[in-house]
């Protein structure tokens, strides 16, 4: 990422946005089926996953983005403000009578943005655990960080030290892997074992071919381990927004919404009075 922006920073501005359109798909898609797994007990096939996704794509990026476009908008009223009261005397000391006003706006901005941090992980796991709007899922998380924020931190922690041994475990397996791959067969790459982040070597004939291809091999497997690095971020999340949730709302992890109109994401049949079907305690869909 830093080098992108280093080399091609005219490409961030439409990169960025369909960037954070897959990380909200992917996100909404993994979240919900982890969703289904802990609250349900049974497997969500991935293409409904996938398609959950999809579907609420918009709110998933609503979520993640509105209130930092909200916040965005603000400081640029504010800025429009400064512009208008600050160019003469006059205007420059109405702007320091009423400056109480823009001041208490950025206490709210503020305390949002700090919210927003401690909110973050929590926005995908509500609209895929909920189905509702972008709205509901950021007034939803907000209630949750302003009732108690010293637990949520506190569950943070935990989940973060939970994370952390799957993360160095795999990271120990496929760094020793690639060393190992380099060393063992005399790679033309193996004096620089390369990384994800590392750019192709600029060879020439046969050996930067053969430098270059063993590189991609490399990134490839180092891919593999980021997305598992990803998919373990919004499991934990979504484990987190259920604790949460019935932290503060008093709802059991077990309640989790499904569509009771179409079919129920784990291809069962609904019943219009039930809002969670009854689900085998085990399911094979392989």
């Amino acid at each position: 990422p830093l080098r992108l922006v280093r080399e091609h920073p005219l490409l961030i501005v439409p990169a960025v946005p369909v960037v954070l359109l897959v990380w909200c798909v992917v996100g909404g898609a993994v979240c919900r089926s982890c969703a289904c797994e802990v609250s349900l007990r049974a497997a969500l096939p991935w293409r409904q996953a996938i398609g959950f996704g999809v579907r609420k794509a918009p709110a998933l990026f609503a979520a993640l983005a509105g209130p930092l476009v909200l916040v965005w908008l603000a400081c640029l009223a504010l800025r429009v403000l400064g512009l208008v009261f600050f160019t003469t005397k006059v205007m420059g000391a109405l702007g320091a009578l009423l400056f109480i006003a823009p001041l208490l706006l950025c206490i709210v901005i503020a305390v949002a943005l700090f919210a927003y941090m401690l909110a973050h992980p929590l926005l995908i796991p509500a609209v895929a655990c909920e189905g509702t709007d972008s709205f509901d899922a950021v007034q939803r998380c907000y209630a949750y960080v302003l009732s108690r924020p010293g637990r949520l931190v506190g569950y943070i922690i935990i989940s973060v030290l939970a994370v952390l041994p799957a993360v160095f475990i795999v990271s120990s397996v496929v760094m020793t892997a690639a060393m190992l791959a380099l060393w063992m067969l005399g790679s033309p790459a193996h004096a620089e074992v390369p990384t994800i982040h590392a750019p192709f070597s600029p060879g020439s004939g046969h050996f930067g071919f053969a430098v270059n291809m063993t590189t991609l091999w490399v990134v490839v497997v180092a891919a593999v381990a980021a997305a598992y690095f990803i998919s373990l971020y919004f499991c934990a999340a979504t484990t987190l927004y259920l604790v949460v949730r019935r932290l503060v709302d008093g709802q059991d992890i077990a309640e989790l919404w499904v569509p009771t109109a179409a079919p129920s994401p784990l291809g069962l049949p609904t019943s219009p009075a039930a809002s969670v079907p009854t689900i085998p305690e085990k399911a094979d869909y392989t």
